[in-house]
């Protein structure tokens, strides 16, 4: 990343992006609802407001990038946010957006059991086309639209289904409840093993590389700019 380039990052999370983005001599701005990360901004001195989106006051045409990785889908108006994020994003600018994949193969597969279903976390669920009509609608063009699929993604949706579903309720996974113990010890030996071959057979190159390359993976990438 170019040095001095203004990066925005909404839902940075632990703040890792943002600490990436300025070691790579750009400039990282944060925003994140979950107060827990406050200790980590005040320990680090970073530009990151613990809080939401309008709240804040940018300058006009102050970033270069704006970022939002697994965002929308928890947005009750994505629109809305899209639409006023502009004021702040240069006419150059790009928004780079990541959501689930309503038209994954692994939703296809799994039904009902799909890990990014992620009720109640996730409010809206978006594929290729809806996405699109979002985009135009807010006032932008589509650069670039993909799919990619996170190693990690796929070894949790197989955790997932391990826990009991019951309608009504959430799944006990997202409630960070320990998993059943008759698979603790098996996931142990998973891990051991994955450690020792996957290094030499990596499971991106065998399935998940393969998934997005047919435009099925579990998340859509997408970069798009002012109209």
């Amino acid at each position: 990343m170019k040095k001095g380039v203004k990066v925005l990052d909404i839902g940075c999370g632990d703040c890792t992006s943002i600490r990436e983005i300025n070691a790579s001599g750009a400039q990282g701005y944060g925003i994140e609802p979950d107060l827990n990360i406050r200790p980590i901004v005040d320990l680090l001195g970073l530009n990151v407001h613990v809080g939401l989106y309008h709240e804040m006051d940018y300058p006009e045409k102050f970033f270069d990038y704006i970022t939002l990785s697994q965002v929308l889908e928890h947005i009750h108006r994505p629109h809305e946010l899209l639409i006023a994020l502009k004021d702040s994003l240069k006419d150059t600018g790009q928004l780079i957006l990541g959501v689930p994949n309503i038209d994954s193969r692994l939703r296809k597969k799994y039904a009902g059991r799909w890990l990014n279903w992620h009720v109640p976390y996730h409010i809206n669920h978006f594929s290729v086309e809806s996405i699109k009509r979002l985009v135009a609608g807010s006032g932008y063009k589509i650069r670039s639209i993909r799919t990619y699929t996170p190693n990690m993604w796929v070894l949790l949706q197989q955790k997932m289904l391990r826990y009991p579903l019951k309608e009504g309720y959430r799944v006990p996974f997202f409630n960070g409840e320990s998993e059943p113990a008759e698979y603790q010890a098996a996931d142990r030996l998973m891990a051991r093993v994955q450690s020792r071959i996957l290094r030499f057979l990596p499971l991106d190159v065998l399935f998940l590389r393969a998934i997005d390359f047919m435009g099925a993976g579990e998340s859509l990438l997408i970069i798009i700019e002012k109209k």
